[in-house]
């Protein structure tokens, strides 16, 4: 029974040991924490507010070394965040070719963005050296790359519209130097009854490593109209014969099929039209080919349903 108490008070001795142990430890740990402290931290540098006609390439370092006098608790809190400090580049200054930021300027900058209660006592002495490529400022045309298939009776009315149909690059002089066009993803539309309006990107060539677009996608669109056909008897005419000879051709009237929208097709009359073969063009043949030389306005097609005359000549 003895045994046993004896065992136990020891126990307790041991527990109220380690009690006062860990108390101790944390009230030293306290009061050193709660003084100046000076210790060395190192600062990752991340470059803010580059200047818009200026590309930066490289910089001379990207990590400073400073000694820091602060309350320990300050410090902890540093082995827990990320030590990123911002560099403002609308400080940068050149010399001849070489951009730089002395040491002075960047030491204020890093102050500033520090507790009060942090001190700088040292910092790298190196100025930062940039390695900076001018820019440029280029406007070029977007060119489509539709592949349009129109349902039956439909066609594209007018040309097929890009908007905006040109952008600004900026960029070194080595990467857009010699662009004059961008070109966007291609498109197919199939069955096209009626109008389109699309946004489709427009496409970064695989050299423009750091060129910037003004737009990243433009919108196409086109008019796609229903169109009817109407067979007109055209007479040919006869252009460039010398006086002195006289020609019959065969035939002297030929049809010309005309595509246009319905509302124009019922306007259109015989007379907007001239066919004609040309004299001049004649070889060792007995044959012309015919041409279409007027057409009238706002139709999509106009073809003729023959394709040259034959003809004779005699001498007056």
């Amino acid at each position: 029974m003895i045994k046993k108490v004896q065992k136990h008070l020891k126990k307790r001795k041991v527990k109220v040991f380690l009690i006062f142990l860990v108390l101790s430890s944390l009230a030293w740990l306290i009061k050193t924490l709660s003084g100046e402290v000076i210790s060395r931290a190192t600062f990752n540098l991340e470059f803010v507010n580059k200047p818009d006609s200026l590309l930066l390439i490289d910089v001379s370092k990207k990590t400073v070394d400073v000694k820091l006098e602060a309350v320990g608790f300050q410090f902890l809190s540093f082995g827990i965040k990320t030590k990123t400090v911002f560099i403002d580049l609308n400080n940068v200054e050149k010399n001849s070719n070489k951009f730089y930021i002395p040491q002075s300027i960047y030491k204020k900058q890093i102050e500033k963005q520090l507790s009060n209660t942090i001190t700088i006592k040292d910092i790298d002495r190196d100025t930062l050296f940039f390695n900076f490529t001018e820019l440029i400022r280029k406007k070029v045309a977007v060119l489509h790359d539709l592949e349009l298939e129109y349902a039956k009776n439909h066609v594209l009315e007018g040309e097929i519209k890009v908007m905006p149909d040109s952008i600004i690059i900026t960029g070194p002089s080595n990467e857009i130097g010699n662009i004059s066009s961008v070109n966007t993803t291609k498109i197919k539309l199939v069955d096209l009854k009626e109008s389109f309006s699309k946004s489709v990107k427009v496409i970064r060539p695989k050299k423009m490593k750091n060129a910037s677009f003004s737009n990243a996608e433009v919108k196409v669109s086109g008019v796609v109209s229903r169109f009817s056909e109407k067979l007109f008897a055209i007479p040919v005419e006869v252009i460039n014969l010398s006086l002195d000879v006289k020609i019959e051709i065969f035939p002297d009237i030929v049809g010309v099929l005309c595509k246009a929208n319905i509302g124009v097709l019922k306007d259109i009359k015989e007379s907007d039209f001239q066919v004609v073969v040309d004299c001049n063009g004649m070889l060792n043949t007995n044959t012309l080919p015919i041409e279409i030389k007027k057409t009238p306005n706002h139709i999509y097609s106009a073809t003729t349903k023959e394709k040259e005359v034959t003809y004779i000549l005699t001498r007056q």
